[in-house]
């Protein structure tokens, strides 16, 4: 082995106490030098820091040759990692085949979570449907290891039926060991069922405690929600201050509704009542919108979920319908457009490109509408990110 595959040195050791102590500039600085080194674990860091901009300029495309580099050599974080680049098509190709090759050598090595990955791609049918039952085996390995993000999988895919038939109740308790292993996202998941009652007898209190535990880990909706159950005084006890405080936090975490709140309340005149009673209008009228949604592109929705652990898929906020183009010496046209789109860290359409369409009339239009939208935007390991996503629009 070369030296400097070796144990971590000194100065990774170092780095990596820099990390800890939030002093980025330095630990980017080490691992920076390390990787020139060829110190593969310095590698895998660096192209961390790169992604992240902590302590550097931030730089996809740097951090892909830093990761690559790392990957190829054997370490098994950067082998994870690139499999979910060509899982997600983030500065690369979307290529599933290349993200199971990776996940299935740092599985190999040991690592859980790249296993947990796979067993999801190859639950949603992802290398060949043959693979669902390798998916649910390789799920339910590590559930019993008591993986929570297995657990989240499998309670998916109980409630889904997808690959299985359907059965909330073993759904909900997958959920609810997912949640008390810390998952931000099955705490949050879970906190709604207690505070619908769907499935379960309704409870605010226990809806309450899991919304907490999920907003104390900054999961940027559980956050949102904790300070609208703190300002109506539905849960918690009303408290205008902490309700502030909450929805920064949400902002700072990449909460679209708290940052849209607080940009209603830097406005001349705003205070944080009305500012809240603005956004409820406004959510309400999103929510018809969201019908549009549901009838003409159902498969945007079903394919952005969520993902746990402080990975997640866009998802759509606001829809804009398209405007039916004038076609001369025709009758109605019926049929569908699908627009590649690129979505920015901010939830914004930056590009649209036509992929498939019935009539080429429909595409710009197609086009002018779908650039209109805005998502939650993509989190990688709870760092906002750009993401790539296939919109069908139903004309």
């Amino acid at each position: 082995m070369a030296k400097s595959d070796a144990k971590p040195d000194a100065a990774y050791d170092t780095a990596m106490e820099a990390l800890v102590n939030e002093d980025f500039a330095t630990a980017a600085d080490l691992f920076q030098k390390g990787a020139k080194n060829g110190h593969r674990a310095s590698q895998f860091r660096y192209a961390a820091c790169l992604l992240t901009g902590r302590g550097v300029e931030k730089n996809d495309a740097e951090a892909l040759n830093w990761c690559r580099m790392a990957a190829i050599r054997g370490e098994v974080g950067a082998q994870r990692m690139l499999g979910f680049w060509y899982q997600t098509g983030r500065e690369v190709e979307e290529d599933v085949k290349q993200a199971i090759y990776w996940y299935e050598i740092a599985a190999q090595q040991g690592d859980r979570e790249a296993s947990v990955f796979l067993g999801e791609i190859f639950l949603h049918g992802g290398g060949g449907a043959g693979n669902v039952g390798k998916g649910f085996d390789l799920l339910h390995k590590a559930a019993e290891e008591d993986s929570a993000l297995a657990h989240f999988y499998l309670a998916e895919a109980y409630q889904s039926g997808n690959g299985v038939d359907a059965n909330g109740e073993t759904a909900l308790a997958h959920l609810i060991r997912s949640a008390e292993l810390e998952n931000s996202e099955a705490q949050f998941r879970l906190s709604s069922v207690y505070a619908s009652g769907n499935g379960v007898d309704q409870d605010t209190t226990i809806a309450g405690t899991w919304m907490r535990r999920a907003a104390d880990q900054n999961h940027p909706g559980a956050e949102f929600l904790v300070a609208l159950w703190t300002h109506d005084g539905a849960i918690f006890e009303r408290n205008d201050e902490q309700t502030l405080d909450w929805l920064q936090r949400s902002a700072r975490h990449g909460g679209p509704q708290a940052a849209r709140i607080l940009e209603i309340m830097a406005m001349p005149g705003e205070s944080l009542d009305t500012a809240m009673m603005r956004f409820i209008g406004a959510a309400t009228a999103n929510e018809q919108q969201g019908e549009y949604l549901r009838k003409t592109a159902p498969e945007a929705t079903a394919g952005s979920k969520k993902s746990p652990e402080g990975n997640r898929q866009p998802r759509p906020l606001k829809i804009v319908s398209p405007v039916y183009p004038n076609i001369e010496g025709q009758g109605k046209l019926h049929g569908k457009v699908v627009v590649l789109i690129k979505i920015d860290e901010q939830g914004s359409v930056v590009d649209a490109t036509v992929t498939e369409s019935f009539h080429e009339s429909f595409n710009q239009p197609a086009i002018d509408a779908v650039s209109q939208w805005k998502f939650l935007p993509a989190l990688k390991e709870g760092v906002l990110v750009t993401a790539r996503l296939k919109l069908p629009i139903k004309f």
